[in-house]
């Protein structure tokens, strides 16, 4: 009961904070822009680097992807306080995101790394065995799910939580302990089971009411199929939005 007042009560703040969600939605729009744009540059880059150079520019990308993330996270996080950029904080945010990413992509490219030769190799050596190759994927598959679900939800706790205090070593020491992301994401279930039977209904009302007939479906799927993805992608991000809210409640 008291779950679901809470779910309750952080879409009504939501709805009652329109101008701090069309802030993150326009700083979260730039930034996927400005990825963008970086990596059409990084592209251009490559073919003009020495083998042995490209490392240095992987290096060079991560610290300005970090730096950009950083600054339009940053951003995010004060649409909540209604506080003003500050310089220095910035500086120690920029610092804290470099210490908690570099771990994580280093984890996430060595298991990818690992298990992609791994299979290459066993597959070169002679074969596999069908059922050993999607066993071996799905287990892949579901670490690196359990990977990014943790990483996710201890980023997004340090981030909120560092509206409170900035010290780099304590923030990331209370919230390995403090993270826990079916705590944090129960409700996130029951949103995408709703939001889910609403699109299926929708789905199944337009296929029998609309595309009843082969010219109409030949004609109009391909906008049908656009739409819908467009309302995955609102839903999903809907859901990111519902997340920062009451993240923000929790630890402001």
């Amino acid at each position: 009961m008291e779950e679901k007042s809470n779910t309750i009560k952080t879409l009504k703040i939501i709805t009652s904070n329109w101008k701090t969600v069309v802030k993150n939605s326009i700083f979260d729009i730039i930034f996927i822009l400005s990825m963008y744009l970086l990596f059409l540059v990084q592209s251009l880059l490559i073919p003009l680097f020495q083998k042995t150079l490209i490392y240095l520019l992987i290096i060079l990308e991560f610290v300005i992807v970090i730096l950009i993330y950083s600054i339009f996270k940053y951003l995010i996080l004060k649409s909540f306080q209604k506080i003003k950029f500050n310089k220095k904080e910035f500086i120690i945010f920029f610092k804290l995101n470099l210490i908690i990413f570099a771990p994580i992509i280093t984890i996430v490219f060595f298991i990818v790394n690992f298990s992609t030769i791994y299979l290459i190799n066993t597959v070169q050596k002679g074969g596999i065995d069908p059922f050993v190759f999607v066993f071996s994927l799905l287990g892949l598959s579901i670490l690196l799910l359990i990977i990014i679900i943790y990483a996710y939800t201890f980023v997004n706790i340090t981030h909120f939580s560092f509206l409170k205090q900035n010290r780099i070593s304590k923030l990331i020491k209370q919230n390995l302990t403090r993270t826990k992301p079916l705590k944090y994401y129960k409700d996130n279930i029951k949103i995408i089971i709703i939001i889910g039977l609403v699109l299926l209904a929708f789905h199944l009302a337009v296929k029998f009411l609309l595309f009843n007939t082969f010219a109409f479906y030949i004609k109009y799927y391909g906008k049908y199929k656009t739409f819908m993805t467009l309302m995955m992608i609102v839903s999903g991000y809907f859901l990111i939005l519902y997340n920062r809210f009451k993240l923000y409640q929790r630890f402001k």
